[in-house]
């Protein structure tokens, strides 16, 4: 569409439009721009989006609502394609396919961003207060500032396209495709043990259908009741004998409102990942049968966990402790040092004291206890 890219935020409850914005050329090409993935900073009200530019020149875009500020972050080095990468989808070999940066998560705490290329196995990291820095002054933003801040978070064995932060899974978790795996297809994880220190349980790989191996875009939905979890109605309650069995939610599993067992465990958390897979390889080899068989899946696989991991002590919280520790050090031995001093200075009075003062000391002393003494006889 030879048009400038837009930005609509909706409101869901009341099913309303509130906000139309439309991009500027510089922001987004209207001729080579495809506007593809998007996270939100719910808090900082920032979107983050990736382009999929066709030129090749891929680029991570910010924008700030409060004041429609947007900037755009191009990098040769982790936004454009890895041309010496070659795409293999099932163990068939794609050239054509030189896709820029696509996948692009967000961590739960909105600090730190990762994306990465379909053309290429690196996935990258950028701290998102560069970026909202940078939206400060939009107008004089020069993107090769900020080079030397991308950091490459992990490797991959295989091209990918969407990313997934699952933040109830354990701290720093990434959720990727996996195009071309050895044994079975779906969604492999990454551990961000270098950025958000040890993690609790692992999701393990859901195995998805090779009649559709690309797989797209991923969401998440945290469970916020055992409701959630068997997918119940309003006027029925999860059926919690057993959880496991009850992932593929048949409607047995729901229990009238006033019949609510009681089994699971309080600590019981869990999330449901739904992601699409595709047979994209095919459109852009120009071979997808669009009469047969679906091209196009949507799949949903919960994990559940008995134990809420710990959550690790990142490094932000490291360094304060270190401080307030090295400043308790810091006090006691100022302390131990003044009472040092004190005492040497008390020792080196007595010391120079003169003998007459002593000895006119001393007969003060002792004409004292006389004049009391006589007063009690």
């Amino acid at each position: 569409i030879n048009a400038n890219a837009e930005l609509h935020i909706y409101n869901i409850a009341n099913k309303s439009i509130v906000k139309n914005y439309t991009f500027p050329d510089a922001i987004f090409s209207t001729t080579t721009s495809f506007l593809n993935d998007i996270v939100v900073d719910t808090v900082r009200q920032v979107a983050y989006m990736s382009d999929t530019n066709i030129a090749g020149n891929g680029a991570i875009v910010a924008y700030r609502r409060a004041d429609d500020a947007a900037v755009r972050f191009q990098d040769p080095s982790s936004t454009y394609a890895n041309t010496s990468f070659i795409v293999e989808v099932n163990g068939t070999a794609y050239p054509s396919i030189t896709n820029p940066v696509d996948g692009i998560a967000l961590s739960s705490d909105a600090a730190r961003l990762f994306y990465s290329a379909v053309d290429g196995n690196t996935v990258y990291t950028l701290n998102t207060s560069y970026l909202r820095t940078a939206l400060d002054n939009a107008a004089a933003f020069v993107p090769s500032t900020l080079f030397d801040k991308v950091q490459a978070a992990f490797f991959r064995n295989t091209a990918s396209d969407g990313l997934m932060y699952l933040p109830t899974a354990g701290y720093g978790q990434v959720a990727f495709g996996v195009f071309n795996p050895s044994s079975e297809l779906g969604v492999d994880t990454f551990s961000d043990s270098n950025f958000y220190g040890s993690l609790g349980e692992k999701v393990n790989r859901s195995v998805v259908s090779p009649a559709a191996p690309w797989v797209d875009t991923m969401a998440v939905v945290p469970w916020t009741s055992l409701d959630a979890i068997c997918g119940c109605g309003a006027d029925e309650v999860c059926n919690s004998g057993n959880v496991p069995a009850q992932l593929g939610h048949p409607t047995s599993n729901c229990l009238p409102d006033d019949n609510c067992p009681t089994l699971l465990p309080a600590t019981l958390y869990g999330f449901s990942l739904f992601f699409t897979a595709n047979n994209l390889q095919l459109y852009f080899a120009g071979t997808m049968d669009f009469y047969s068989d679906p091209n196009m899946f949507v799949y949903r696989v919960d994990y559940y966990y008995s134990v809420t991991p710990a959550k690790p002590v990142r490094p932000a919280t490291e360094m304060k402790l270190a401080l307030t520790f090295l400043g308790v050090i810091a006090f006691l031995s100022f302390v131990i040092i003044v009472i040092l001093i004190v005492a040497r200075i008390s020792r080196t009075q007595e010391q120079n004291a003169d003998p007459g003062d002593i000895d006119l000391n001393y007969r003060r002393y002792s004409e004292s206890r006389k004049s009391f003494s006589g007063r009690r006889n």
